[in-house]
């Protein structure tokens, strides 16, 4: 199945659990090529596309609101900023510190 938001993703069968509504690849700042997978039911998850298969290079957090419609990196891939409908949330990759914020609250330190 393949989704149209953005850069292209593929969803491979049985990988995610829930549909893929964006993606973003990280900018190239780390020695891994990181991407972020946003989904249904606030579910994201960051691989690591240098990874074999025999390694198990991802993670994953649900925040606590619905459908995750954009994610974006912020230029040194420390941290990701996901948007929905109605929030905006970013975490802090490194530390895996969370943030969530109304889309009517500044964003400006992201």
């Amino acid at each position: 199945m393949t989704f149209f938001i953005g850069p292209t993703c593929r969803q491979p069968a049985g990988i995610f659990r829930f549909p893929v509504y964006a993606c973003a690849y990280g900018n190239g700042s780390r020695e891994s090529k990181l991407l972020a997978i946003g989904m249904d039911q606030g579910a994201t998850c960051i691989l690591d596309t240098n990874a074999t298969a025999s390694e198990v290079l991802s993670t994953s957090f649900r925040p606590r609101f619905s459908h995750v419609f954009d994610v974006k990196w912020r230029v040194d891939d420390v941290k990701l900023l996901m948007a929905s409908s109605n929030e905006a949330s970013f975490w802090n990759v490194e530390k895996l510190l969370y943030s969530r914020s109304s889309w009517h609250s500044k964003l400006s330190k992201f």
